[in-house]
């Protein structure tokens, strides 16, 4: 390493305006001293395209950038945990997101992308939720659930904020229930203001009334669907008895 002295003093207790620093400095302990103040801070490396900067520590350890007037008075952080192999962006002490091991980044239930910097008149404009999966419909009656045996049962979902998209394809036979028939088990309930009253629903081996299709309705606060029939020339739409053998195919949203 070498040091030129640009002004200053150079003695027993040397001082220095300026230092530059032409190879690589290396500390083997902590640096400790007074407060530093500086309108501008540059690290340059004329011989690469990267100029790296390593915060290092043990295996265990938590590396951190603070940003604040003192330790004790932080207003973000980024930390890097060696352990989870994660970087994690904070306000004060709180975790805002993460960059995990897999190169997601993850935010904290509750906290998303926030829209709010757009003009609307919507009463939300955070994004804060995603899923896909998958789930089990059940076919029972509204009476008595019974069993079935089933050939056929699927159900996919996604769930983008509060709206909720699925499939539905079960194929049923020696079906043991009472009442009218409805699927249960979709993967969440819906809200308590917006009910689904119709879907794209297709059926096979159901037995219907003449003259009328299959229809569903997805009452507020349920996880059920109550399979309708309606009037292929416009009417009302009335209960479907429980069936014990049969097939339904649905597809639809609904809010939670």
């Amino acid at each position: 390493m070498t040091i030129k002295q640009q002004g200053g003093i150079f003695g027993r207790n040397p001082t220095f305006n300026d230092v530059t620093i032409e190879n690589d400095l290396t500390v083997t302990d902590d640096i400790t001293g007074q407060s530093v103040t500086a309108e501008t801070a540059t690290i340059t490396d004329t011989s690469s395209s990267f100029v790296n900067l390593y915060l290092t520590g043990s295996t265990s350890s938590t590396c951190r950038i603070l940003m604040g007037d003192t330790d004790s008075g932080v207003v973000g952080q980024i930390r890097y945990s060696n352990s989870a192999e994660s970087m994690e962006f904070r306000t004060g002490n709180s975790t805002a997101a993460t960059f995990n091991s897999s190169g997601n980044l993850a935010f904290p239930s509750g906290q998303g992308i926030d829209f709010s910097a757009t003009s609307g008149t919507g009463t939300s404009e955070l994004f804060d939720d995603y899923e896909e999966g998958t789930f089990s419909p059940t076919v029972e009656g509204t009476s008595t659930a019974g069993t079935v045996s089933y050939t056929r049962r699927e159900g996919v979902y996604t769930k983008v904020g509060n709206c909720v998209n699925f499939w539905i394809d079960v194929i049923w036979a020696s079906g043991t229930g009472t009442g009218n028939l409805k699927i249960t088990s979709l993967p969440f309930t819906s809200n308590s203001r917006v009910m689904l009253k119709t879907a794209a629903v297709y059926s096979h081996n159901l037995s219907l009334s003449a003259g009328e299709i299959a229809s569903c309705i997805l009452s507020l606060s349920s996880t059920e669907l109550l399979i309708k029939e309606l009037p292929t020339g416009g009417g009302s739409a009335a209960d479907v008895s429980y069936d014990a053998a049969g097939q339904l195919v649905i597809c639809g949203s609904y809010f939670v």
